[in-house]
């Protein structure tokens, strides 16, 4: 009764840092526009909403949008828009280009300057890392199909220098229930082990193989973790009767010290599982059965399945990628108590994600969950 009245059908939030030297620095400066229909019907029900809490807000109306800020902060908020808006910012609207169709919702962030916001209250937070570069981003929607998509434009060349080179995850097998797939990480791992070394120097240490030599051999051009999608569904339904089928495959320069690595890792750990090594690729598996179903190189692929396409379009182009058989996990999701929940997870096919590097700096990414 108080904001359906009023309400349009837009709204848009704002972070912006504040200058360095003034007081609570850390606290970004947060304004909201509500598009409205009526301005004395919003006035009355925005103070309503407003009301409680111990913060005073100001309500700004202007071109048929109600702009709602912490009192303290309204003047700068006025002047910053008196100033210049985002619409004549050309990093923002080129970068809105890129991203194209902006779906239900979507974002911009300066990622320097969101960082510098973040930092005060990140777990850890080394001097020694820079972010640089703009992100786009929006919510889009179909009969089946919901996806955040983004771009990167401006970021760290270092960073997205990769390209696709191997299969990647379409050549996995088309049972596969759970699969991640890295191109280039190894060259990426050697390229950067002095920046890594110095911000991160010390997480590597006790692993028992030399970095950053043999973990580059590890990880390869085209490094797969996959599950089964049988094994999924086991878990899912908790039957532990037979072995979980988890396998890695590598494809290198050096797949002899693939080997030798991966055993170390799994020494220290007190495992030991079925391997081969053949041409530039070298397989692990839990299971000798599942070791040769990935070394097979006959039958089906991920690539032939609808809803792996569909939750990965781009897995050929992609240089960093996962994939997820969520009909595997129906078991687990008919226990849901709760008959709408249990519902929609039971609609769910697949989930995925893919990185494309599009340039020097560029990128673009796709998360999808689908639904029958």
């Amino acid at each position: 009764a108080d904001i359906q009245p009023w309400l349009g059908d837009k709204a848009g939030v704002t972070l912006t840092p504040r200058a360095e030297s003034a007081p609570n620095n850390y606290e970004p400066i947060v304004a909201v526009a509500l598009q409205i229909t009526d301005e004395a019907k919003a006035r009355t029900g925005l103070a309503k909403v407003l009301a409680t809490g111990s913060l005073k807000r100001d309500i700004t109306i202007r071109d048929g949008y109600a702009i709602v800020t912490v009192a303290d902060d309204t003047s700068q908020v006025l002047s910053d828009i008196a100033a210049g808006t985002l619409a004549q910012n050309g990093d923002f609207t080129a970068d809105m280009r890129a991203l194209g169709d902006t779906g239900l919702a979507s974002a911009w962030l300066d990622l320097s300057r969101t960082y510098n916001m973040a930092m005060p209250v990140l777990p850890t937070s080394p001097a020694s890392v820079q972010v640089q570069g703009r992100a786009a981003m929006a919510v889009r929607i179909t009969g089946d199909t919901l996806e955040l998509g983004g771009v990167l434009r401006g970021g760290d060349p270092t960073y997205t220098a990769l390209t696709a080179s191997g299969g990647g995850l379409g050549e996995l097998p088309a049972g596969t229930g759970v699969g991640v797939n890295a191109q280039g990480a190894g060259k990426l791992l050697l390229e950067n082990w002095d920046k890594l070394q110095e911000t991160y120097g010390g997480y590597w240490s006790d692993l028992g193989i030399e970095m950053p030599d043999d973990m580059a051999a590890l990880l390869g051009r085209d490094f797969s973790v996959a599950m089964s999608s049988d094994s999924m569904a086991a878990l899912a339904g908790s039957d532990y009767e037979n072995p979980i089928e988890i396998g890695l495959i590598s494809v290198g320069d050096d797949p002899g010290l693939a080997q030798q690595t991966a055993q170390k890792l799994l020494s220290s750990a007190g495992a030991e599982y079925p391997d081969a090594v053949s041409d530039d690729t070298y397989t692990m598996a839990t299971t000798e059965d599942y070791l040769a179903t990935l070394t097979g190189g006959t039958g089906a692929r991920l690539s032939s399945v609808e809803k792996f396409t569909k939750a990965v379009p781009d897995h050929a182009q992609s240089v960093a990628s996962y994939y997820a058989d969520l009909e595997a996990m129906k078991p687990w999701f008919a226990q849901y108590s709760d008959e709408q929940y249990r519902d929609f997870l039971t609609q769910l096919r697949s989930t995925g994600m893919s990185s494309r590097t599009t340039g020097s700096g560029e990128a673009s990414w796709s998360f999808r969950l689908i639904r029958s």
